[in-house]
């Protein structure tokens, strides 16, 4: 008898000891509630983007905004999301902050990543902050890692407007049929000419119609490929291929035999492997406003040079390379060629050697281009250029006359001005 009541006794000691808990643990919400609430009034009188508009706090974070926005927590955009929630419901409630894509820095432990996240997964949760703007993505660190193929920007192919990979594998790319009819900007490049080739190229091409600028580099070319139809880009202004001011051999700038350009503007590209019927072909098809050209390793004939320049007469920035080659031949065409490149404002032409014979041809090339070139600049690979006697006496006398009218001129090695 006397147990059952010591019983009894516990059990209601405990439900009471129960309940109060539940109590202190109401109290401690409350408690705690009010805190949040404190603090936010603190954080508003304190913190002065509380007391923004939207509108312009958000505008301060973009001002924040790097070049090449990074996945770390440690860096803008996702930052502003740790710093309060005030902060971070600016950052979220600012789509542009969201709308580039950068993974330079990012790693497999960025803060960043969400536990059993993929790079997939990660990728969709930063696009769909920016909800439907135009998107500028940048990748090529994750698709070296191999931990993502590029159908991750298919998905979103219709809203990219700048897009760069670095093929570091074969991730598919160029077999895709995503269209990018909003895309502007384009940049390729492939480690290995292996991951990238002509016929990808030219469908990836064909499939962003309003393509300005587009650069690609280091990709493979199959004879097969001759029996591909032609690409018109009608918007296109700017196309790079191959690596213009550090040469290599690669097959990049063969792509040219199958495109169309009627709008280019500029043109750097590296004449290895371009016959010179494919780049008259080109130029011929396409008659662009070219203003801009910039040619490495040149292995043309001088009346082959000849032939190519004069369709393009509206030129006013030319660059060469004749690796290798005396610079005589091009600076006779330049000199005598009558009607050749008549607004042409600026010339640099790169070559293995210069011979003091001819010094007094650069004197002519300069005196027939007085008042429309600004700037000259001969490069050679010859660090032994001579610069005393008669004959450089006088260019020296030339080059001062032209320098004390404005024009900018540079003759040796491309460190030195020997004159």
């Amino acid at each position: 008898m006397a147990t059952s009541v010591a019983a009894s006794a516990l059990r209601s000691r405990i439900e009471e000891i129960s309940f109060n808990i539940k109590r202190q643990h109401e109290i401690l919400r409350d408690l705690e509630s009010q805190q949040s609430a404190a603090q936010s009034q603190l954080n508003s009188i304190l913190d002065p983007m509380e007391r923004l508009p939207l509108e312009l706090s958000s505008e301060i974070f973009m001002q924040c905004f790097p070049d090449k926005p990074s996945f770390e927590p440690s860096e803008a955009p996702a930052l502003f999301t740790q710093v309060s929630r005030c902060w971070t419901r600016i950052a979220l409630s600012t789509p542009a902050l969201w709308a580039s894509v950068c993974d330079a820095d990012i790693t497999p432990y960025s803060g960043f990543y969400r536990p059993g996240e993929g790079f997939d997964e990660l990728f969709h949760r930063w696009i769909s902050r920016s909800k439907s703007l135009p998107l500028t993505v940048n990748l090529g660190r994750s698709l070296r890692a191999g931990r993502q193929s590029t159908s991750v920007v298919q998905q979103y192919a219709h809203r990219v407007q700048e897009l760069s990979l670095s093929l570091q594998s074969d991730p598919g790319f160029q077999r895709t049929e995503a269209a990018y009819p909003s895309l502007k900007t384009l940049t390729l490049t492939s480690r290995e000419s292996k991951f990238l080739n002509a016929e990808g190229c030219v469908k990836i091409l064909r499939s962003a119609p309003n393509l300005i600028n587009c650069s690609l580099f280091n990709f493979s070319y199959e004879d097969h490929t001759e029996t591909w139809p032609l690409v018109t880009l009608s918007s296109l202004k700017c196309l790079t291929l191959g690596d213009a001011s550090h040469p290599r051999h690669d097959d990049t700038s063969t792509i040219v035999q199958f495109l169309t350009l009627p709008s280019l503007e500029t043109l750097r590209m590296s004449l290895a492997g371009v016959s010179r019927a494919w780049f008259i072909s080109f130029l011929t098809r396409s008659s662009p406003p070219l203003r801009s050209l910039s040619l490495s390793s040149m292995h043309y004939e001088e009346g082959e040079i000849e032939e190519c320049l004069r369709l393009v007469a509206d030129l006013t920035d030319l660059n060469i390379r004749f690796e290798g080659n005396p610079a005589e031949s091009l600076l006779q065409l330049f000199a005598y060629a009558k009607g050749l490149l008549p607004h042409l404002c600026s010339l640099t032409i790169r070559a293995g050697s210069a011979e003091q014979s001819d010094y007094s041809t650069v004197a002519d090339l300069l005196e027939s281009r007085r008042g429309a070139l600004r700037n000259f600049r001969l490069e050679t690979e010859d660090v032994d250029l001579e610069t005393n006697g008669p004959l450089a006496d006088e260019l020296r006398k030339a080059l001062l006359s032209h320098r004390q009218a404005g024009m900018e001129v540079h003759v040796g090695t491309e460190e030195e001005n020997l004159f």
